[in-house]
């Protein structure tokens, strides 16, 4: 969970900003919903989760809609970091 905090950390930083409740539901975790369980079975023994929880405003954030550009701010965390937590989890 300790080689998520900087992913955790840009993804809040790069949230849109309307509310700052989206900022407030980005977490680190090990656990999902009853309902995101169904969509992404188990693929290994110990997975961490990083991001809001299953909120619409924050999928529209992230890919737009109709109405709204996209405006992704895990993606960009994702890419920024994936290395450095690959390199921790491998330490």
């Amino acid at each position: 969970m300790k080689a998520a905090e900087p992913m955790e950390r840009d993804a809040k930083s790069n949230a849109p900003r309307k509310t700052g409740t989206l900022q407030e539901k980005i977490d680190i975790g090990t656990r999902l919903s009853k309902s995101a369980k169904k969509k992404h079975p188990k693929e290994s023994k110990y997975e961490v989760y990083v991001g809001p929880p299953s909120m619409s405003r924050a999928i529209v954030a992230e890919y737009g809609s109709v109405n709204q550009t996209p405006k992704p701010f895990m993606r960009p965390a994702w890419d920024a970091n994936k290395r450095t937590a690959f390199s921790s989890i491998v330490d």
